[in-house]
C-alpha cells in the first residue's frame, strides 16, 4: 500500500517540515511533561497493537476464550482512552498558552514519538483521534503559524482517511453487499500487518500480563440477552458515551434510517456527585438530553466504567447508584436498563442492580468497533455473527469515528436482508408497530 505523506510517521510533523522557524525549536514545556506525553503516546500505540492481536481470528475461538480476550481488550482500550485524554488536554493547554512558538512546540512534541520509520500505515490510525482533537483546538487560534499548522493537520487527517479507505476497499471487494451469505474476505494487506504484530506480541502473554481469570460461567435468567428476540430481529445499543461529537452524529444516522436504539451512559460523562450527595450535571448531559428528546433510550453503564467484579460494598453501589441518580436528574422517567462494563458481573453486582430495580442487558453480537479501525471490517463482523445467531442485541460504542462510518453500512445490510429493529418500550425489546 502506498504510504501517504504523513509528516509525523504515524501522526504529523508540523514543526520542521512546514514552519521555517524551526532551526531553533522551542522546548514544549518542562522535560518531564514532554517525556510523560511521549510515553503515553508510545503506550497508546502498544495497547492499540495488542488489541488487534487479541481479537484477530475471533471466529475460530471457543466462546469462553472469545469472551476472555474481548474483556482484556476492552480494558486495554479504556486505558488508552485515559491516555488520549491526558495527551489531548496537554496539547490543548500548550496551543492556548499564548507563549511564543507554541505551534512549533506542538509539532515538535508529536514528532518525538512519531519519527519512527518502522511504523505501518495501520499504526497511524491509532493516533487519528488525537490528531482530530488537536485540529479542533488549533482552529480557534489566529496567526500565520496557526493557519499553517491547521492546514497541515487537515492534510494529515485526509491522509489517514485514505489509509482507512484502502483497507475498506479490500473488504468491500470481498463480499456481496446484498447477498445472504458472506464470502470470506481476502485481507492480504491487513493480514500482513496483523501477522507482523503477532511476531511482536503473543495473545497468551497479553492475557497473562492482564492477570485475568475466566468470566462467570452462566448468566442469570433475570438478564436480557439478544437470543430471546424473534428471528431476524435486532436491537442496537451504544456504550460509553455521550461523546461530544459522535453521539449526535450516530443519532442523526439512526434518525435517517428510523431505527431505535439504547445509549448506555457512563455517569462521569454527564456529571458528578458532590460531597453532600447532590448530583451536578455537566455539558455531556446536554447531549444526553438531546438523545432522549429524539426518542432514544438512556441506560446506566456505571459511573467510571470500572470492572465491577473487582469492587465490593459501597464502592460497587456508588458505581451503579450514582449514575442512576444522575440519569434520574436528567430524566425522571429514565429507563431501568443497566449494562455491566465489559459484561463482567458477579452475584454481588447483580444483587445491587436488582435492588436498584434495574435490569441487566447483555449482548450476543459484538461489533468490536473499539478494536477495529476499518468500518467495512466492523460491518462484516456484525453480519457474520448475525448469520450465525439469527437475531441479537448488537453492541456498538458511540465514542468512535469508525462506528459513525460503519453504522450506515451495517444498517444498509440489515435492511437489505430483511432484519427488523426492536426498541425498548419500557418493559421489553419490541418492534414498533408498523415496522
Amino acid at each position: 500500500m502506498r504510504r501517504p505523506a504523513l509528516y509525523l510517521a504515524g501522526l504529523v510533523v508540523v514543526a520542521c517540515a512546514t514552519l521555517a522557524a524551526c532551526t531553533t525549536p522551542h522546548p514544549a514545556g518542562p522535560p518531564d511533561a514532554r517525556q510523560a506525553i511521549a510515553a503515553d503516546m508510545r503506550d497508546m500505540l502498544a495497547a492499540y497493537r495488542k488489541i488487534i492481536v487479541l481479537t484477530a481470528g475471533q471466529d475460530a475461538m471457543p466462546p469462553p476464550q472469545r469472551e476472555l480476550v474481548n474483556r482484556v481488550g476492552k480494558q486495554l482500550f479504556h486505558d488508552n482512552q485515559q491516555r488520549r485524554a491526558r495527551i489531548d488536554a496537554a496539547l490543548a493547554e500548550l496551543v492556548h498558552s499564548g507563549q511564543a512558538g507554541r505551534f512549533e512546540q506542538a509539532g515538535a512534541l508529536l514528532s518525538e514519538v512519531g519519527s519512527d520509520p518502522a511504523l505501518h500505515d495501520a499504526d497511524r490510525l491509532a493516533f487519528r483521534e488525537t490528531l482530530a482533537a488537536l485540529y479542533d483546538e488549533v482552529a480557534g487560534e489566529a496567526g500565520p503559524q496557526a493557519v499553517r499548522l491547521h492546514k497541515r493537520l487537515a492534510q494529515d487527517l485526509q491522509a489517514l482517511d485514505d489509509i482507512e479507505r484502502a483497507y475498506d476497499k479490500e473488504l468491500h471487494a470481498a463480499f456481496d453487499p446484498l447477498g445472504q451469505a458472506m464470502i470470506a474476505p481476502r485481507r492480504e494487506k491487513w493480514d500482513s500487518y496483523v501477522a507482523w504484530l503477532a511476531s511482536r506480541y503473543r495473545r497468551e502473554d497479553i492475557l497473562k500480563e492482564a492477570g485475568v481469570q475466566l468470566p462467570p460461567a452462566q448468566p442469570t435468567p433475570a438478564e436480557i440477552f439478544g437470543t430471546r428476540l424473534p428471528p431476524k430481529t435486532v436491537a442496537l445499543t451504544f456504550d460509553d458515551g455521550p461523546h461530544r461529537v459522535y453521539s449526535e452524529q450516530i443519532a442523526a444516522i439512526l434518525a435517517k434510517y428510523k431505527v431505535p436504539a439504547v445509549f448506555f451512559t457512563v455517569g462521569q460523562n454527564i456529571g458528578s456527585i458532590g460531597k453532600d450527595g447532590a448530583p451536578h450535571l455537566n455539558g455531556g448531559a446536554d447531549i444526553s438530553r438531546k438523545l432522549r428528546a429524539a426518542g432514544y433510550v438512556l441506560g446506566n453503564h456505571s459511573m467510571t466504567h470500572a470492572q465491577l467484579t473487582k469492587l465490593t460494598g459501597e464502592r460497587l453501589k456508588a458505581e451503579i447508584l450514582d449514575t442512576d441518580l444522575l440519569l434520574r436528574t436528567l430524566d425522571p422517567q429514565r429507563s431501568i436498563l443497566f449494562r455491566f462494563p465489559y459484561g463482567d458481573r458477579n452475584a454481588e453486582g447483580k444483587r445491587v442492580v436488582a435492588d436498584a430495580r434495574l435490569l441487566s442487558v447483555m449482548w450476543n453480537v459484538d461489533s468490536l468497533d473499539w478494536s477495529d479501525p476499518v468500518p467495512a471490517s466492523i460491518t462484516q463482523r456484525v453480519m457474520t455473527t448475525l448469520h450465525q445467531e439469527g437475531r441479537g442485541i448488537i453492541l456498538f460504542h458511540d465514542i468512535h469515528q469508525q462506528t459513525v462510518k460503519a453504522l450506515p453500512l451495517v444498517l444498509d445490510r440489515l435492511a437489505a436482508e430483511g432484519y427488523r429493529f426492536a426498541g425498548w418500550d419500557g418493559s421489553d425489546f419490541t418492534v414498533p408497530a408498523g415496522r
